[in-house]
Order: C-alpha cells, then sequence, then structure tokens
C-alpha cells in the first residue's frame, strides 16, 4: 500500500475511533500470513493498523469476522485480547490497540500457566452465551458432524492430489500423508463406533462454542506482567469444539505437548460438557486435524494461498519457505502414531 493512501486510512480509522492528535510513523509489520500490519505510532500510544487481504477465491470477510468476535471478546476477557478500536469497510481495514510484549518462538517458552490462560479464555469467552452473539457466524471451514469434518480433510488432501506439477521432495511427502490419512480415517470412524457416536449426528447449538480457530501460541504475545494475549481472529466465530481441540493440539509453529490435554480440556470447558459421551468426541479428531494442519503448511504449494503470503509480505523468499514448510509437515507427519 502507498505511503499517502495508508495514512488517509490511518487518519479515518482514528477519526471513526475519536482520536484526537498527531500520527507519528506508520511502519510495516512483517510477520502476518495473510494479511498486512502496521504499527502506528501516534502522539498519545501505538496502535495496530491492519489491511485484510480480499480475493475473489476468498469468499470470507475477514475484517467482519475478526472485528465483531473482538468486540465480544474484549468485552468477556479484555487482558486476553487487544482492544478493537475502529474499522473500515471501503478500506479492508481496522485499527486495533498495539499490546507490548514478546512473542513465542518454541514451546520450552510455554509454560503451564500460560496454557491455564488458554483454556480460561476458552471457557470466559463461552461464559454467556445469551449476549450480543447473534451477529456471529459460523467460524471458516466449522464442521458439525464428523462426516463433515472427514469431508473437509478429505477435500483438504484432495487439493494436492490434483496438482498436475510436484517436485520430488513435495510427492514423497504426500505419498506419506495419503497413508497415513487413510489409517487415520479408518480410525476415527472405529473410534466412533467403539464410543456409540453417531458420525452423521449435527452437534447442536447449545453445544457448540465460539471459537478463536487457528488458535495457539503461534498467534500469541506475552507480556511483561506474564499475561498472554492472543491475537488473530479472522477465522473466529460458532464452531464445533473438537476443531478447536484439535487445532490447538495440531500446531507445528508452537506445539503443545497432549499431556496437557486433560488439563486444558477441564478449565477450558465447564464439568457439565465434559460428560463421557462428549469427551469421547473432542478426543476423536485430534489426529484427523493433524492431517489438516499438515495440508495447510503445504497451502504454499497451491497458488491461491501463495497469492495470500505475498500480499502480507512481498519479499518473502518462496523457495527457502517452501523448503521449511516442507520439514514442518514432515516433523507433523513423523509426531502420528499409527
Amino acid at each position: 500500500m502507498d505511503t499517502n493512501n495508508l495514512h488517509k486510512i490511518a487518519e479515518e480509522l482514528l477519526e471513526n475511533a475519536k482520536i484526537t492528535g498527531n500520527i507519528l510513523t506508520i511502519t510495516p509489520i512483517y510477520e502476518g500470513g495473510n494479511n498486512q500490519l502496521y504499527r502506528l505510532k501516534h502522539i498519545k500510544q501505538n496502535f495496530i493498523l491492519k489491511n485484510y487481504f480480499n480475493h475473489p477465491s476468498d469468499r470470507r470477510d475477514r475484517l467482519t469476522s475478526e472485528y465483531r468476535f473482538l468486540q465480544i471478546a474484549y468485552k468477556r476477557c479484555p487482558e486476553s485480547v487487544p482492544r478493537p478500536f475502529s474499522k473500515t469497510d471501503k478500506h479492508s481495514a481496522a485499527l486495533y490497540e498495539y499490546v507490548d510484549g514478546s512473542k513465542f518462538y518454541t514451546s520450552d517458552e510455554v509454560k503451564p500457566s500460560h496454557i491455564y490462560q488458554a483454556a480460561n479464555f476458552i471457557r470466559k469467552l463461552n461464559a454467556d452465551r445469551t449476549k450480543n452473539q447473534d451477529h456471529i457466524e459460523n467460524a471458516s471451514e466449522a464442521c458439525f458432524s464428523i462426516d463433515d469434518h472427514i469431508q473437509l480433510i478429505q477435500s483438504r488432501v484432495n487439493e494436492f492430489n490434483l496438482l498436475e506439477k510436484i517436485d520430488s521432495n513435495l510427492m514423497q511427502i504426500l505419498k506419506t500423508l495419503n497413508i497415513m490419512w487413510d489409517k487415520i480415517r479408518e480410525r476415527t470412524y472405529s473410534y466412533c463406533h467403539s464410543n456409540e457416536i453417531p458420525t452423521s449426528k449435527i452437534l447442536p447449538l447449545e453445544k457448540r462454542i465460539l471459537s478463536p480457530s487457528d488458535f495457539g501460541f503461534h498467534n500469541a504475545i506475552l507480556r511483561r506482567d506474564n499475561l498472554v494475549t492472543f491475537l488473530d481472529f479472522e477465522y473466529a466465530g460458532w464452531d464445533d469444539p473438537s476443531k478447536m481441540i484439535g487445532d490447538f493440539f495440531s500446531q507445528v509453529a508452537i506445539p503443545i505437548e497432549s499431556k496437557f490435554l486433560d488439563a486444558f480440556l477441564e478449565n477450558a470447558f465447564d464439568p457439565a460438557y465434559l460428560i463421557p459421551e462428549h469427551k469421547f468426541r473432542l478426543l476423536a479428531l485430534i489426529d484427523a486435524y493433524k492431517i489438516k494442519w499438515c495440508c495447510i503448511i503445504l497451502n504454499i504449494f497451491l497458488d491461491k494461498h501463495l497469492t495470500r503470503r505475498l500480499f502480507s509480505n512481498p519479499s518473502i523468499n518462496i523457495e527457502t519457505f517452501k523448503i521449511n514448510q516442507l520439514k514442518k509437515a514432515n516433523y507433523l507427519l513423523e509426531s502420528l502414531i499409527l
């Protein structure tokens, strides 16, 4: 985005938020995978200006999804998310609180207290399901039956199987992925059958949750007071808690060990939710979602996702990035026990 347009959008957002005073600097932050981020240094405080990616093949309204979600999340758990100040639909941009702190770079930096904060965020977010939620839509790729989850993941796998030109390194990864996916899909259905979980049954409204989506410590900042602020909610909305659990424990950037699973469930959900039937359902899809995340890691090999990546960071070295993603995908596949 050119400097003049950027300043005009920043001024409009500040005016909408009724914030007066001069802009000192606007500096790009090359950390997002989908959108353009800027640190807006203002005479009163710092902000994040986020310019959202739009493409005909990507129908999700990222701006509206994230902004509406944050309006609710900030009211319920302001210690866990940045404050939303204003947005402009015309320019697909929004102004958010700048959170001062450090990113998580390795799993060793994530302490049990941080995992507790993540679980507590989910609990607080869903504590009152009766107010101000009618305008929240389903999360991106929300699924409400086991069959739908399996079909969604199958469609992601199929995207790669239909590629005409595949380099040898990617081909080897895809071969392993398909073998593992066949076994995991069969095992998931067997698990559901053994535990009397109907795979076609639609999860009722009262069992769905408001989910951050893409939830994990790769999208978080650790503040100096040791509180964790979670970021990036453009995929957020109503979802199956099984997907939220699958996503959280399938992240590769900052992996969370499965030994924390029971404690996370106990802190994230009301005890009444964790009757055996629902807990079995929460556990049924964890390995299946690792296959999904393997596909997400490899999205850089699909043109539509490459376009989005270049939008967020035009200077990225694509070939180096592809090599790193192949390593991550291989790591995730090796973590699966079949």
